[in-house]
């Protein structure tokens, strides 16, 4: 399979950074500015050492009916297996010398290629919807006005394992509260690159993602505010079956929630505004009072006479998490019910760590975590 080096400049980039191996698995060079009509629909889909959820995605890739459709892949760098695999799946692959991060790898990807549409897909999920590129692009005509189209993964994990199974129906849980009472026509309030759809022209007005945040969720959110500031209009396609492989490891998870809310905390800070999704009025209650609940708990210990303030303040937080409970004793019994009250708490603290720890970047003038 040959192999061509173009190096792309970008502004912000360091030049080493930019260096990219470009691999069709038809054998010929692509020029990254090279009009291909025939494509309406770029998928471009980075990755990072994902050997181990690679196959699941490449195997529903091949059951999708890709017509007027591209995927590339982008190696950010991987030490494991994964660049030689996909090349033998026969998908284009993008490799680039330098771990760049996801934000450089999407951006690295929008650069090489340019239909008129563009899907960014991560490498740990599974497409469950044979036609789902032909849905997207099905969106897009009827609908003009339509610049972003969002998805959302489905409430049981593709992996194994109590904190996967918590991860995958928390979030569903949430989004399905903002689902209620809503029409398609009705913009949504938020979007992921972990399935989702742009107009190019689009994601170009506002240069695309912003590198210096290292986490990915963050720089959804970031994009996200930024269309939505230029007045674009996204809407969710709740039809498309998303799985996805959510962490298992306590230690990583937590890391994330804590990097996560450093960074997300001085970007609230700076829109000084509550959404519909993830940071609204009421879920910032409950945070806050899951932190303070541990806090007084903690200070019960040398102090009895704390205990009763804090076991009010317990009974509100928890009063505050009945349709999660009952949500998560509906699809998995009582047990992981009970177990998902204790792991939401411990979320809220590590998400309280990680706000005190974007306050403290903020006073001493860091700009990233």
């Amino acid at each position: 399979m040959d192999a061509m080096t173009s190096r792309l400049l970008y502004d912000g980039i360091q030049p080493e950074a930019a260096v990219v191996h470009l691999v069709l698995k038809d054998g010929t060079e692509l020029n990254p500015l090279q009009n291909r009509e025939s494509v309406l629909l770029d998928v471009i889909i980075p990755f990072h050492d994902a050997m181990r959820t690679l196959p699941a995605l490449v195997d529903s890739l091949r059951k999708t009916d890709r017509t007027r459709c591209r995927i590339l892949f982008v190696d950010d760098a991987s030490s494991d297996s994964g660049a030689p695999f996909i090349e033998s799946s026969g998908f284009d692959i993008l490799k680039l010398d330098v771990n760049a991060g996801p934000a450089a790898a999407r951006n690295r990807g929008l650069a090489a290629t340019n239909a008129p549409f563009v899907l960014f897909a991560d490498s740990d999920i599974v497409i469950k919807s044979p036609d789902a590129f032909q849905l997207i692009l099905t969106t897009f005509a009827q609908n003009p006005a339509v610049t972003s189209i969002a998805t959302i993964s489905e409430p049981l994990p593709e992996n194994s394992g109590f904190l996967s199974a918590y991860t995958a129906l928390s979030e569903y849980i949430i989004f399905d509260r903002v689902i209620r009472g809503r029409t398609f026509v009705d913009p949504w309030p938020e979007l992921s690159t972990r399935f989702g759809a742009f107009t190019r022209a689009s994601i170009e007005a506002v240069n695309g993602f912003d590198e210096s945040i290292p986490v990915a969720s963050v720089e959804d959110a970031d994009l996200f505010y930024k269309l939505m500031d230029r007045g674009f209009h996204g809407v969710l396609l709740n039809s498309l079956k998303i799985g996805h492989n959510w962490p298992t490891r306590w230690t990583r998870l937590i890391r994330a929630w804590i990097t996560r809310a450093r960074i997300w905390s001085r970007m609230f800070r700076k829109r000084k505004q509550f959404d519909e999704i993830f940071i609204t009025r009421r879920e910032a209650t409950s945070r806050f009072l899951d932190c303070l609940a541990a806090l007084l708990l903690a200070f019960s210990i040398p102090f009895h006479i704390v205990l009763w303030i804090f076991i009010p303040i317990e009974i509100i937080a928890l009063t505050l998490k009945t349709g999660m409970f009952v949500t998560f004793r509906r699809f998995h019994g009582i047990g992981m019910a009970l177990g998902a009250l204790f792991t939401s708490q411990l979320n809220s603290v590590a998400l309280g760590v990680g706000i005190l720890l974007g306050t403290l970047d903020e006073m001493f003038g860091k700009s990233s975590a």
